[in-house]
């Protein structure tokens, strides 16, 4: 399998919100478009935000990996999350979702970027499973967030 990963701009914006509502369907998010729009928008058009990647396979959308990047002291300088990985189904268990990481982890070595996080829903063993192959370690700590609006 022919696998490509395209830099998103600004035009993908239709694709990768078709892609963000899959996602959040698949993995139990609340999906609000005009709230998905904006940040996404906002992302695609100020690379210091972060990056986001169209993956396709032999021609075809395959799904989207996009890091946010930040700043951390005990990870000694730049550091990133992978906010967003979502592969449609037929491409899933094929390799894909560990090329795209090891892509995403070269891309940031180059952007200065000290580490890599994620965030797995609890109990989502699959997914921990498969981050944990990949070279991702649990840290032990709660991901904890509060909005200011």
């Amino acid at each position: 399998m022919n696998l490509e990963f395209r830099l998103a701009v600004p035009s993908d914006l239709d694709n990768l919100l078709t892609l963000m509502q899959m996602y959040y369907i698949y993995d139990g998010h609340d999906f609000q478009e005009t709230k998905a729009s904006y940040a996404l928008s906002q992302l695609l058009s100020n690379p210091a935000f972060g990056l986001a990647w169209l993956i396709e396979a032999d021609g075809e959308l395959a799904g989207y990996i996009v890091i946010c990047f930040g700043y951390s002291l005990e990870f000694g300088g730049r550091d990133c999350f992978i906010d967003e990985l979502f592969l449609h189904e037929p491409y899933r268990g094929k390799g894909i979702g560990g090329q795209a990481i090891e892509y995403v982890v070269m891309q940031c070595r180059e952007q200065g970027v000290q580490a890599v996080h994620l965030e797995v829903m609890p109990g989502n063993r699959k997914a921990i499973d498969f981050y944990k192959r990949v070279g991702f370690i649990e840290r032990g700590g709660t991901m904890m967030s509060r909005y200011t609006r």
